[in-house]
């Protein structure tokens, strides 16, 4: 389908999302005197360009979606005479440039989504000015400069974007966006401490600060963020202890610091959280899992690899896990209870590298639907059990055991096998050959294997 000058000048309405069209887009279309609303949305193979002289005064346009279509060229000075124009989305497209001064004068403007084009330079302060706005996403651009502080004018907004760009400085003080639900500052250039502001932000569900370069301790006193749901700060200098106030937030579901410099323990868990991420890898954390940490029910994913935790625990408190990742670390993990009683229904990935294991774990005989296994650079001796090739013989996708003191292997669990890296072991003898029902699975399996004969 392509489009032709087959409108009538009195249309006020024109929406072909997702519609196959192909070709131009006729620049006849913006000159519409009555057109309120333009959508065309998916639209990949049509292109658009916006001509410098696109827009007149007295325009009557209010929505202007060109969100993925092949749209190119640069958003002319002419946009400040859409006087009436409520929202602009032109995300994922090929659109760059600058954004004008004229932007500002947009004062009816509620949605200004420009994800993910090819825009450039600083954001003009003139977007202080758009105070009717909710949402402003300026995210997956080349944005760079400071951050405006005139976006403190923007009292209405619920959401500002401005993730994977080139910020820098500091982050401004928008501690009067009261109304702010969701914050995306990620992957940036941030210097200076976390936003002491942020901590009074009480609508706020969504925060994401990480990979910048933030420094300091996260504040101790967050109680106030009693709608927070998600918490990335990962990827950061930050330092200090996590603030126990973290642990207290009533519809926290994510929680991820990793690749910081926290210190300190993780406390005990006083309440019943809805959290089902919990990532505090590479940190500088010491002492163990705290065994409470089994009241979160809806926990699945924990990851404490790289940090200096140390002692024994019960797998019991994993009852729940997907996946769990104890690398890098001095933890033990054993079965307390009768084996047939500690099942771990759910686990999927578990991930021990570098922990110092002697025995291969007795407590994965009951992780029935298990996929990926790294044991790897232990110090495992003797034979994988017997049991290990009958149990996951359905399930396991992904079997690293290098770097052991594995003698002996009399089964394997062949039939979803695609990796098996059994490098640098004391293993001889021929490999275990699956069953003929299984050869068109193993036929498949990438086999990294030292001192077998095959």
């Amino acid at each position: 389908m392509s489009l032709c000058n087959c409108w009538s000048p009195g249309v006020e309405a024109l929406d072909l999302s997702s519609t196959g069209l192909q070709g131009y887009l006729p620049g006849s279309i913006f000159d519409l005197p009555n057109l309120q609303r333009l959508i065309l949305l998916d639209n990949n193979d049509l292109d658009i360009k916006l001509p410098k002289s696109t827009w007149r005064s007295g325009s009557s346009l209010r929505d202007l979606d060109l969100s993925l279509t092949n749209l190119s060229g640069e958003l002319p000075e002419s946009i400040g005479y859409l006087k009436s124009l409520n929202s602009l989305r032109l995300s994922w497209t090929s659109f760059s440039g600058k954004l004008p001064e004229s932007i500002g004068y947009l004062k009816s403007l509620n949605y200004l989504i420009l994800f993910q084009c090819k825009l450039q330079g600083s954001i003009p302060k003139s977007l202080g000015n758009l105070t009717q706005i909710r949402e402003l996403d300026l995210s997956k651009n080349s944005f760079n400069g400071e951050v405006p502080a005139t976006l403190s004018n923007l009292k209405q907004l619920t959401m500002l974007g401005l993730s994977s760009n080139n910020f820098e400085g500091r982050i401004p003080v928008l501690a009067e966006l009261t109304r702010l639900e969701s914050l995306f500052l990620r992957v940036n250039n941030f210097i200076g401490g976390f936003p002491l502001w942020v901590a009074n932000l009480k609508p706020l569900g969504y925060l994401e600060i990480s990979r910048n370069q933030l420094t300091g301790p996260i504040p101790f006193n967050l109680s106030g963020l009693q709608n927070l749901r998600e918490f990335y700060l990962y990827d950061n200098y930050l330092s200090g202890v996590i603030p126990p106030s973290l642990f207290t937030l009533p519809l926290l579901e994510q929680l991820d610091l990793h690749s910081n410099c926290l210190t300190g323990q993780i406390l005990e868990f006083q309440h019943h959280l809805p959290l089902y991420t919990i990532d505090l890898s590479d940190n500088q954390l010491h002492g163990s899992i705290p065994q409470s940490i089994s009241i979160l029910t809806n926990l699945t994913t924990l990851s404490v690899a790289f940090t200096n935790l140390r002692g024994v625990v019960d797998s019991q408190i994993f009852k729940n896990l997907e996946y769990l990742s104890l690398s890098n670390t001095n933890l033990s993990v054993i079965s307390r209870s009768n084996v047939n009683n500690n099942t771990l229904p759910n686990l999927k990935f578990f991930v021990m590298s570098s922990c110092n294991v002697e025995v291969f774990p007795d407590f994965l005989r009951t992780a029935e639907n298990l996929q990926n296994l790294d044991l790897s650079e232990n110090r495992v001796h003797g034979q994988i059990p017997n049991w290990a090739g009958f149990m996951w013989k359905a399930s396991l996708i992904y079997l690293n055991l290098s770097h052991n003191f594995l003698t002996d292997i009399k089964e394997l669990p062949w039939e979803q096998l695609y990796t098996l890296d059994l490098h640098s072991n004391w293993l001889q003898g021929p490999l275990p050959i699956p069953p003929p029902s299984y050869y068109t699975f193993s036929s498949q399996t990438i086999v990294l294997v030292e001192g077998f004969l095959r």
